[in-house]
């Protein structure tokens, strides 16, 4: 997936785009699926609110197969290579 010259320039100036038909529908049901599946298995990289709601999933490609594919997805990868113009790779931070 090649950005188009309008998304880029909207990332420069705006800071994002948004592209609400990277994935279809289904897709994105497969994603909230696999992300209640991380929610529901105690793990030390979910952090939990106080009331015992999930806050946060820390590394979930590392440790998901699905995710681990959607990190890596040229839908998501190559227009962020394509607006920085080099080799991207997941990073999180606390």
């Amino acid at each position: 997936m090649k950005l188009t010259e309008q998304q880029l320039e909207q990332f420069h100036r705006e800071g994002y785009i948004f592209i609400p038909e990277a994935f279809s529908p289904e897709e994105v049901e497969l994603m909230r699926d696999a992300a209640l599946d991380i929610f529901r298995k105690p793990r030390p990289e979910i952090w939990m609110e106080k009331s015992g709601v999930p806050r946060t999933a820390f590394g979930c490609h590392t440790n998901n197969d699905f995710f681990r594919i959607v990190a890596a997805h040229p839908r998501l990868v190559e227009p962020v290579e394509q607006v920085f113009g080099e080799r991207c790779y997941v990073h999180q931070f606390k």
